[in-house]
């Protein structure tokens, strides 16, 4: 996909956005590091932790700009300018490798493996974050051949690992040297978004009910990678214990996707469809606890999801206890039956451990507590961006590969 590049400064034809004039007369010593961070969704709001983290760079270092191949991204920018104006003469759609860039930033395997003959063309060094996802999938021939090419590259810096299994994957494969790899746990989130839930009143819960939350992306038939099916099992199990239950499920889901037997939507099942992060302050105040019995190995061979997945992460700080599976043994972090409940994927069992947790409320609420205050330390966004800052600083001096 090598494109034409463009010059800083100078208008290119059939340009959709000259973000590169961005850098047209700014001063290095004064902007700081000319980075070009590479998408493939953003300016879009709907990926939030894209939306904070490339937010909060262009705001960090004043000459950076951000080309994206959304195929939405010229519908996104009007209301990306209404959304960030000080932020939109710097976000426009991708025509080429911006000529002055520094570094370029990139996150997500498949995202890398988009850019990087263009990224090796205009010899610009960059580096890349490794998400769970993204076509991250260990095993898998192709995925595996496009983590090879970007971790060979001659111009790459670094390699951001947010879970233990990248880290170990990478390291057993033996194509990068362990210390152009840092480790930063998790993921970027608002955290100014959750306190809002802190200042909320929490629904005052009705003794012997449920309220629980499935919350999740649609990937699959049924979101049986996300465990879907587990979750809807395992509330149908607690109403058979004669335990009144309502499972709110969040993301693309619909009364298709499970066997929802006695199940009724709208009483017992409650579809919210996919909503943006300012849904979820409110919504989490009524909940009581989030259900994710996630498995590897379903989406692709080898795709795996972070623990816990950001979705159980953004609940926690919103002060909801997670009921979590942990299929590849990632817990480096968490106190389990402490910060959260560790539960395999059988849904009995499930219901058992939710039954169990529902009817001791101080336990209840004590790990909803503890996961809160531990999830606030470990994705405070200063502390995030910090580190994820410290790593394009460092890749930008160091010229050697």
């Amino acid at each position: 996909m090598t494109r034409t590049p463009v010059v800083l400064g100078e208008p290119a034809p059939n340009r959709e956005c000259d973000h590169d004039r961005a850098w047209a007369g700014r001063d290095r010593r004064v902007d700081g590091l000319r980075l070009a961070i590479l998408d493939d969704f953003y300016p879009n709001p709907l990926s939030a932790f894209r939306a904070t983290e490339f937010d909060w760079l262009l705001r960090r270092f004043p000459a950076a700009v951000c080309a994206s191949v959304a195929p939405d991204t010229a519908a996104q920018l009007g209301a990306f300018a209404r959304r960030a104006p000080d932020l939109a003469d710097r976000v426009g759609a991708y025509a080429g490798i911006p000529v002055g860039a520094e570094l370029a930033y990139v996150v997500g395997l498949n995202t890398a493996w988009r850019f990087l003959a263009d990224l090796e063309a205009a010899g610009i060094p960059f580096v890349v974050e490794l998400y769970p996802g993204f076509g991250l999938w260990f095993g898998w021939a192709e995925a595996e051949a496009r983590l090879a090419a970007v971790l060979r590259s001659p111009n790459l810096r670094r390699v951001i690992v947010t879970q233990p299994a990248t880290r170990d994957h990478l390291l057993t494969g033996g194509v990068i040297a362990a210390d152009r790899i840092v480790d930063i746990y998790g993921f970027v989130t608002d955290t100014r978004t959750w306190d809002e839930a802190v200042e909320l009143p929490r629904r005052a819960r009705q003794a012997g009910s449920a309220e629980l939350a499935f919350v999740a992306q649609k990937y699959t038939d049924g979101g049986l990678d996300k465990g879907f099916d587990v979750a809807v099992a395992a509330v149908r199990r607690l109403i058979e214990l004669g335990r009144p239950a309502r499972l709110h499920v969040v993301g693309g889901f619909d009364a298709a996707d499970a066997d929802l037997g006695p199940l009724r939507p709208d009483l017992e099942i409650v579809f919210h469809g996919v909503q943006p992060s300012r849904f979820f302050p409110w919504f989490y105040r009524s909940i009581d606890a989030i259900v994710s019995p996630n498995a590897a190995g379903v989406l692709g061979p080898g795709a795996f999801d972070g623990f816990p997945t950001g979705a159980v992460v953004e609940a926690m700080l919103c002060g909801v206890a997670a009921f979590v599976t942990d299929p590849l043994a990632q817990n480096a972090h968490w106190s389990p039956d402490r910060d959260l409940i560790v539960v395999g994927r059988d849904p009995v069992r499930l219901a058992e451990t939710l039954a169990s947790t529902l009817d001791d409320p101080a336990r209840l609420a004590a790990i909803a507590a503890t996961g809160q205050a531990r999830a606030r330390t470990l994705f405070d966004l200063d502390r995030q961006m910090a580190a994820r800052i410290a790593v394009l600083q460092s890749a930008s001096i160091d010229g050697a590969a």
